[in-house]
């Protein structure tokens, strides 16, 4: 779905205080994901730019990835061909809640751990602030198909992290407890305190995590 123009002219003016930006007209909308907004920015040739804000190890040599990179079709678009291209996204204050905190510092803590990690497990982060408009993250595009099939490639991935040393975890992140019956009580802590408030939707939420 279209942005305004005037969200993205406000959205483009703070950006380009921080990095140089194309002009909205060429910012590609990105599906995926329910919350946030996330434009794919093309800019071939600005790879080069500094992480003024982010401190960040050196990336190790290049190795063939092992995850869902290495499963691309043979017509994936090449890093190299996106050196410059990046993502922004726009983090929705009003879309979060105690269960799915929609949480930028921590996504930006993440980004930021797992740097030097190699590409296939997460793109690396150029910047992250609280502009006018909300919370900002801008990082790098990784090219490729997104994944529909096949768990293989996604268990790889996830051993890659596992097997990242337990200091590279960043600190602050919440811990979440996962039984049914905790994460029960939070959905229902979610919703409406007075029951005569809710629609007919949380009414049906609400009954049925009752009966469970």
């Amino acid at each position: 779905m279209a942005r305004p123009p005037d969200l993205l002219e406000e959205l483009h003016a703070d950006l380009t205080a921080r990095h140089p930006a194309p002009p909205p007209d060429r910012w590609q909308p990105l599906a995926g994901g329910r919350s946030n907004l996330c434009w794919r920015l093309p800019g071939k040739g600005q790879d080069q730019e500094e992480d003024l804000r982010t401190e960040q190890p050196k990336d190790p040599p290049r190795r063939r990835p092992t995850g869902t990179a290495a499963n691309q079709p043979s017509h994936a678009t090449s890093d190299s061909a996106n050196a410059g291209d990046r993502v922004l996204k726009l983090y929705r204050p009003d879309r979060t809640s105690p269960l799915f905190p929609n949480d930028a510092a921590a996504e930006a803590a993440c980004l930021a751990a797992l740097a030097g990690s190699g590409p296939a497990l997460a793109p690396r982060m150029l910047d992250h602030w609280h502009g006018p408009l909300g919370p900002c993250l801008l990082y790098r595009h990784l090219p490729g198909p997104t994944w529909r099939e096949g768990p293989e490639a996604v268990a790889r991935l996830l051993r890659q992290l596992h097997a990242l040393p337990a200091d590279r975890q960043p600190a602050g992140l919440r811990s979440l407890e996962t039984t049914p019956s905790a994460l029960r009580a939070a959905i229902i802590c979610d919703l409406p305190a007075t029951p005569a408030s809710d629609n007919p939707e949380q009414s049906r939420v609400r009954a049925a995590l009752a009966g469970v």
